[in-house]
Parts: structure tokens; C-alpha cells; sequence
């Protein structure tokens, strides 16, 4: 299909389109597009809605695959920064592999995140390593491989060891859950910027001391000192939520997501108004890929707590991956209202008026973010784009 450049925002387009799928310019120059003598041109056309609701997508990184999901889902894994320009997308449509994005333009989504060592690690990944003829065994075979593990997991399940969680980069605060999305930052947040783990229900002897011991290993960022100050203190006390609060940080920042959600959980059960603790299990919840629970405990926490930023935050994340834009939007703007300097917060509302097309307002978002995140990696790529874009529109 030959492809030619919309003189408008520079887009490849088909030569045969009546306009551009982008930006909607009714005449498309025929001029060769700057990108089709570097890269083989894209031979599939923007899916049609029919071709969203089904459920044959995949996103694809090296040997691994996610999938296969509504087309919906797939938009969600673009707009939630969980896509990077090495994947491909195959799908109703696209039976061949997509580049992420050409995937992102036709899709006319938010680019994917630069490739990079540290990509963004894809949830509830299916391993889907070709065979090889060669290597294909008798059906015999795969139904004896099926029935070991069976066997396996049967194992698992009898001594109650809970799998570990994908190896994502814990974006939970150091006490209360926060977080942009799974892919958003990577390593520990900046404790000054987080609040502590308050107790409201601590009147037992050492308790205090324990606080105090937890809260300083907190800000220090050693995180398996403090698994193990809460394995003491959980021992000597199984009812005190603060403990089971802290212990279940100090999981997550190990990347134990698993046991950083049972921990989070026995907090909340023995403190239901802990609205910390729900935010942290929603914090969890999320970069383990479970949405629906994800929004409904960050849904619980600020039920609790309309103040708490974080929570809000942690909600907008949930609904924005789940495609609730508008939804996702406004919990962002809840989260400005208790806190108006929440970097955050604000690179997400830059990027949900990127997604509308609206770049000036973007870029407003993007600017306030470095303002108070300076050198913040989400904000400064966004600026970038959206400054981009609005030139291109020519607004």
C-alpha cells in the first residue's frame, strides 16, 4: 500500500485515503512519507469499531504475548504507558505484526514509551514461544506436560505458597500507596514527598517504639529491615493494623506484590477505616493487573478520606486502564483539589488532553508537573509531544 504524508501533522497515511485518519485534513498531499524510505510502510488500515469489540487482540513483546483481549483493552494498554515501541499488535484485521507505533496511529492513541533496559513490564503475561517443527512433541506428550502441572500447582496450593507477582517497580508511596501507573516510575518515591502511617488504634505496650523504629526504617528506604521489624511486631501482636500497614509497604517496595495484597488485607479487615491501608491495597492490586479490585479499593479509601490525594490518584488510574476516561479524569482532578502540586496527579491530566487532541490545555498539565517535579520523565516527554503536535496543527 503506498503511503504518503498528510502536510497537515505529518502522519503516514494510505495515498488512496480521502483524509487523514489523524488529524481529518480532507486533501492529502501525495508526497512520499519521510518515514517510508527508513521502514517498510504499514499494509493495514485504522480497525473499525466492530473490529474493537473483538476479542482477538494481542501485544506482543519478544517470546511473551498479552492476550488475547478486546480491542478496548488494547487502547488501554496505550493510554496506561504499559506499551513500548518495541512491541507489536496483531489482531481482527492485522494478521501480520504492527509495529506499537504505527499500532498507536491507527489506533490514534498516545505513542508508546521509548524502548528502553528497563521496559515497562507487561501483566498476566502468556508465555508463547513459537515452536519449531522440530520441536513439536506427540499430543501424548503435551497431555502428560499438562498433568504435571496440574500436579505442580496442586503442590502450591496444598502448602499455601502464594506465586510471586510480576517483577514490577513498586510505585506505591513508602506509606501510603502512591502511584501513577504500574510503568509510571520506577525505583522507590522520594519519602519526603509521602506522608507516614498514622496509627489510630495503638495503646499496647511498645507500640509507640515500634512506630517510631518502622517510620525511620521507612525513610531511610530499607525496605527488608523493615519486613523484618513488622515480622517481630506481627508476631508479638497479630491484631495491630499499623503493623500489617507497614509490613505490607515494605513488601511491595520488594516487589512481593502477592504478599504486599494479604498483608494490606489483614490491615483493612482489622482496621476497615484505615483509608492508608485501602489505598496501598489498591496501589497493589494495580501493578498486579487486578483493576476491578484496584478501583474498588481505591473507591473504599476515599469514601473514607476525600482528602487523601494519593487514593484519587490510584482511582483515575484504575478507571483510565480500564478505558473509563471521563471517570479516570475526574478522580485526577479530585486528586489536584487535596493536593494542586501533585506532580503526578497532573502529568496524568496532561496526558488524558493529549489523548482528546486538546494540547494546549496539555501542555498547561505538563508545565505545572515539572513545576513541581522538575526533570519528571512522564511530563517532560508528554511537553514534548504536545508541543509537537500543537505546531504541527498549526492552532
Amino acid at each position: 500500500m503506498a503511503m504518503v504524508a498528510c502536510p497537515n501533522c505529518g502522519h503516514s497515511v494510505s495515498a488512496t485515503a480521502p483524509a487523514c485518519i489523524y488529524c481529518g485534513q480532507a486533501a492529502v498531499a501525495q508526497t512520499p512519507a519521510a518515514s517510508e524510505a527508513e521502514s517498510a510502510p504499514v499494509s493495514v488500515s485504522a480497525p473499525t469499531e466492530a473490529a474493537l469489540a473483538e476479542g482477538g487482540w494481542i501485544l506482543k513483546r519478544g517470546h511473551k504475548q498479552f492476550g488475547p483481549m478486546s480491542g478496548q483493552e488494547l487502547i488501554g494498554y496505550f493510554t496506561s504507558k504499559m506499551a513500548v515501541a518495541t512491541d507489536t499488535v496483531t489482531g481482527p484485521g492485522w494478521p501480520d505484526p504492527v509495529t506499537a507505533n504505527d499500532a498507536a496511529r491507527l489506533l490514534q492513541v498516545p505513542a508508546p514509551l521509548a524502548a528502553r533496559a528497563t521496559a515497562p513490564p507487561l501483566t498476566h503475561i502468556v508465555y508463547a514461544e513459537p515452536a519449531s517443527a522440530s520441536s513439536r512433541l506427540p499430543k501424548f506428550a503435551i497431555g502428560l506436560g499438562l498433568l504435571l502441572l496440574l500436579a505442580v500447582f496442586g503442590v502450591f496450593f496444598v502448602l499455601k505458597a502464594p506465586p510471586k507477582a510480576p517483577a514490577v517497580a513498586a510505585t506505591s508511596s513508602a506509606s501510603d500507596g502512591e502511584t501513577a501507573l504500574p510503568t509510571r516510575e520506577f525505583g522507590p518515591a522520594d519519602p519526603s514527598d509521602t506522608a507516614t502511617v498514622e496509627p489510630s488504634v495503638e495503646v499496647k505496650t511498645g507500640s509507640r517504639d515500634r512506630i517510631a523504629r518502622a517510620r525511620a526504617l521507612q525513610n531511610d528506604q530499607n525496605w527488608q529491615g523493615l519486613l523484618d521489624e513488622t515480622d517481630h511486631w506481627t508476631s508479638a501482636d497479630l491484631e495491630s493494623a499499623t503493623a500489617w500497614n507497614f509490613r505490607g509497604i515494605a513488601f511491595a517496595r520488594l516487589r512481593e506484590y502477592a504478599q504486599a495484597i494479604d498483608a494490606e488485607k489483614q490491615a483493612v479487615q482489622l482496621e476497615p477505616g484505615n483509608a492508608t491501608a485501602w489505598s496501598n491495597l489498591a496501589n497493589d492490586y494495580l501493578v498486579t493487573g487486578n483493576l476491578p479490585e484496584a478501583e474498588a479499593s481505591a473507591r473504599r479509601a476515599v469514601a473514607l478520606d476525600g482528602s487523601l490525594a494519593l487514593a484519587w490518584n490510584n482511582l483515575g488510574v484504575a478507571l483510565q486502564a480500564q478505558g473509563k476516561q471521563d471517570d479516570a479524569m475526574a478522580a485526577y482532578q479530585r486528586a489536584l483539589v487535596a493536593k494542586p502540586d501533585y506532580a503526578i496527579a497532573l502529568a496524568n491530566v496532561g496526558d488524558q488532553y493529549f489523548a482528546r487532541k486538546l494540547y494546549p490545555e496539555a501542555i498547561d498539565a505538563y508545565q505545572k508537573a515539572l513545576a513541581a517535579s522538575p526533570g519528571n520523565e512522564v511530563a517532560t516527554r508528554g511537553l514534548a509531544n504536545a508541543q509537537q503536535m500543537l505546531a504541527r496543527s498549526g492552532k
